[in-house]
């Protein structure tokens, strides 16, 4: 099987896919839709955008599209449930950006987190999105957690139980801890700065095998940087300017 994630602007929408098998994720291009293939895994805790083992899995397609989840029993074609409000009774948002599946260590529970690609307004007035949580056992969203604007790419940091998502809008990762789910905790654990001046589109570099120790490099699409994080205790450490190294208007930041 292989992992597919297609773009159709301006919604993204996704299809997971729970089930048995070996999968290598690779980036190619398919319209109408946005898909990514995941799976329940053991010992695996999270997916990783690389490679992963796949077994004990459910064997379900969870299709995420505009305002909805349909599960999909891909045997009969069928689609056996759908899932359209969140935990307050409130409408699903109309488009997705990513979702890892995570599992925590230390406990058989099985979510996908998955960030909405709609704003709203806050009652503060501000410009927010919110990552939603969905238990793939029971099959309904347990939890909202807010986050800042434009949240795009995520990451399961499945080393420390921890999802990892970037804010477009306001340049910072928002990490919200597998434990405080299960405590039904809807706050972020903490807002860690990827940015110099001004916020951009960023992506954050990890190492699951510990050869970069507690490093992590975060990039921005709009700044000549390259951020350091410290990813144990979840704060940014360090930068490095290498606009001197770029001949002007030839590379405006970096896309890792």
């Amino acid at each position: 099987q292989q992992f597919r994630e297609f773009h159709q602007h301006p919604i993204h929408n996704k299809v997971y896919l729970l089930r048995k098998s070996r999968i290598e994720l690779r980036r190619m291009k398919f319209s109408p839709i946005t898909a990514a293939l995941a799976a329940l895994a053991t010992p695996a805790h999270s997916v990783l955008y690389g490679d992963e083992w796949v077994q004990d899995s459910q064997g379900k397609f969870w299709a995420f599209y505009s305002g909805g989840v349909a599960i999909i029993d891909p045997e009969s074609c069928t689609v056996e449930e759908t899932i359209t409000q969140d935990n307050e009774m409130a409408n699903l948002p109309a488009g997705w950006s990513d979702g890892v599946y995570m599992q925590p260590k230390d406990s058989d529970d099985q979510y996908i987190l998955m960030n909405s690609r709609i704003n709203r307004e806050n009652v503060a007035g501000d410009s927010v999105s919110d990552v939603y949580i969905f238990d793939t056992k029971e099959r309904e969203v347990i939890a909202k957690v807010e986050t800042g604007p434009r949240i795009v790419h995520s990451y399961g940091v499945w080393t420390k139980d921890e999802f990892w998502t970037h804010s477009d809008g306001d340049g910072h990762f928002y990490v919200i801890d597998l434990e405080d789910i299960k405590n039904d905790s809807t706050t972020v654990g903490a807002k860690v700065k990827a940015h110099d001046e001004r916020p951009y589109h960023g992506k954050l570099m990890w190492n699951e095998d510990g050869m970069l120790v507690n490093r992590g490099f975060a990039t921005a699409t709009g700044e000549q940087f390259l951020f350091e994080l410290d990813i144990e205790t979840d704060q940014f450490t360090d930068q490095y300017d290498f606009s001197m190294d770029v001949k002007p208007g030839t590379c405006s930041g970096l896309h890792a």
